[in-house]
C-alpha cells in the first residue's frame, strides 16, 4: 500500500497503488521520510533542555463502522480530501474514478447512500481533485490538481443536479498543481497552490463565487520562505494561517501567517532540533484561545508530532509520535476540536500499520481510538474528521473494497 525507494538521489514516497508519485528532494525531505515509515529511525538529537510533553497514550473502546465502500466505477477511488458537511450531509471528492476515471464530487448520506454529483472527464473541466472542498449556497467549490486547457489544475463550482462551472484555470504563473483545496473567509475562497508562482514553489490565491481571482504570495523556498504548501488555510480572527511541506531556515517546512494588514510573514520554521518536520496536510487549528497542529515527520522519535504555537511562532511540542509502537505514525490531516479534545488520522502506524484515528489532549495525552486492519474497514486514513449527529465521520484512501471508504466513529 505504500513504498519509499530513492530515485536518482531524490526521495519518492507513493502514497497509494494507483494514484501517483511525489518526488522531494533528498536534502530536504529526509524528516518526511521519517515521518511516513513506519520502522523507527534516528531523530535530531534533543537540544538541551528541549523534552516534549509527555503524558502517556492510553487506548478506549470506540464504536467504529464502515459507513461506505467505493468501488472505482462509477461512483469514484481514492478519496484524498477528507469530508464536509452541509445540511446533515457529507460531501467529499475522490482523486480517481468515476465514470471517466479522472475522479469525482460525492455526497453521502449518514447511512451510506452516495451520490455522485459530478465525474470529471480530464480535459478543461479538471482532473484528480485532491483538496478540502467548500459547500456554500448549495454549491460545491473545490480544486482539481490537474487538468484543464493548461494543464496545471482548475477551481470549479458544482451545483447539484447541473453540470461544473470552472471559475479559474491555472496557467502556472499564477500558480499549478493546487492540491489544498479551498477555505471559505467572508465572501471568499482561499487556497493554495503546491508548485507555480514566480519561483515555482507554490502560491497563494483568493476567488470569489463569481470567478474574481486574485494571485497572492509567492513562495520562494529557501531560508527566507517555505515551499510546497499543500495543506488547507485556516482563519483565526482574520488572519489566515498555512504550512508549507519543505523549505524555511532549516528545511523541515514552515507555518506561516497571511494577515490583511501585516501581510505575509513566516511564522516557524521546522527541522531544528525535535520540534517536528514536513507538516503535510497538517494546518492549525484554535482551541480554548491557542493554535495546535501536526507534522508528518520529526520529533523525538522521528514519526510526527502534535504542537502548540503562538502567532509569534513559539513553538512547543505537546505529543511524540512512535512513542508507543501502536500510536500511529505521519498524521496528516487538519485536526478538528471537539469538547475540548483533539481529533486526527494518522497516514500508517497502529496495531497494523495502516492507519489511526487518534484524540490528543492538551496536556500531551494521546488516545487511539481506531487502528486500522487494512481491510472492509479501510486503510490509510487522510484529509481532516468532521463531526456530524454525535459522531466523528474521515475518508480512508485505500482498502475497502480496494478504493477507499467513509467511515464513522462514535467518541
Amino acid at each position: 500500500m505504500r513504498s519509499i525507494s530513492l530515485l536518482n538521489g531524490e526521495i519518492a514516497v507513493r502514497a497509494h497503488t494507483k494514484f501517483r508519485w511525489a518526488l522531494v528532494s533528498a536534502a530536504t525531505s529526509l524528516a518526511l521520510l521519517a515521518g511516513c515509515a513506519q520502522a523507527p529511525t534516528s531523530a535530531v538529537p534533543p537540544a538541551e533542555g528541549a523534552r516534549a510533553l509527555q503524558t502517556g497514550v492510553t487506548r478506549k473502546a470506540s464504536s467504529f463502522a464502515t459507513v461506505y465502500r467505493f468501488k472505482d466505477t462509477p461512483d469514484g477511488a481514492y478519496p484524498l480530501g477528507g469530508l464536509t458537511t452541509a445540511n446533515g450531509i457529507l460531501y467529499g471528492t475522490t482523486s480517481s474514478g468515476g465514470e471517466d476515471g479522472k475522479g469525482s464530487v460525492f455526497e453521502a448520506t449518514v447511512s451510506g447512500n452516495e451520490t455522485v454529483l459530478y465525474s470529471f472527464k480530464g480535459g478543461n473541466d479538471g482532473q484528480a481533485p485532491v483538496g478540502a472542498i467548500v459547500v456554500s449556497n448549495r454549491t460545491v467549490y473545490g480544486t482539481t490538481e490537474m487538468g484543464s486547457v493548461h494543464k496545471d489544475g482548475i477551481i470549479y463550482a458544482i451545483v447539484p443536479g447541473s453540470d461544473e462551472h470552472v471559475l479559474h484555470a491555472f496557467m502556472g504563473g499564477d500558480g499549478s498543481l493546487p492540491m489544498s483545496g479551498l477555505t471559505k473567509n467572508k465572501q471568499s475562497f482561499y487556497g493554495s497552490t503546491d508548485k507555480g508562482g514566480t519561483f515555482n514553489y507554490g502560491t497563494l490565491f483568493s476567488v470569489d463565487a463569481g470567478g474574481g481571482f486574485t494571485e497572492g504570495h509567492s513562495f520562494g523556498g529557501g531560508g527566507d520562505d517555505g515551499a510546497d504548501p499543500s495543506a488547507s488555510l485556516a482563519p483565526v480572527g482574520n488572519v489566515l494561517y498555512g504550512t508549507t511541506q519543505i523549505g524555511g531556515a532549516y528545511g523541515g517546512g514552515t507555518v506561516f501567517a497571511l494577515d490583511p494588514v501585516t501581510g505575509y510573514s513566516v511564522i516557524h520554521s521546522f527541522g531544528k532540533g525535535i520540534d517536528g518536520a514536513a507538516p503535510g496536510n497538517n494546518s492549525v487549528v484554535q482551541l480554548h484561545g491557542v493554535l495546535y497542529g501536526a507534522t508528518c515527520g520529526g520529533g523525538s522519535k522521528g514519526q510526527g508530532t502534535v504542537f502548540t504555537i503562538t502567532p509569534s511562532g513559539a513553538e512547543r511540542v505537546l505529543y511524540n509520535f512512535g512513542t508507543n509502537n501502536h500510536d500511529g505514525a505521519c498524521p496528516n490531516a487538519t485536526m478538528i476540536s471537539r469538547l475540548g479534545i483533539l481529533y486526527g488520522v494518522t497516514y500508517a502506524g497502529g496495531a497494523e500499520d495502516n492507519g489511526t484515528v487518534f484524540s490528543v489532549t492538551v496536556s500531551g495525552r494521546e488516545n487511539v481510538v481506531h487502528s486500522f486492519k487494512g481491510g472492509q474497514d479501510g486503510a490509510n486514513p487522510i484529509g481532516a474528521l468532521v463531526f456530524l449527529s454525535g459522531k466523528l465521520y474521515g475518508v480512508t484512501s485505500y482498502a475497502g473494497l480496494g478504493y477507499g471508504t467513509i467511515f464513522s466513529l462514535k467518541v
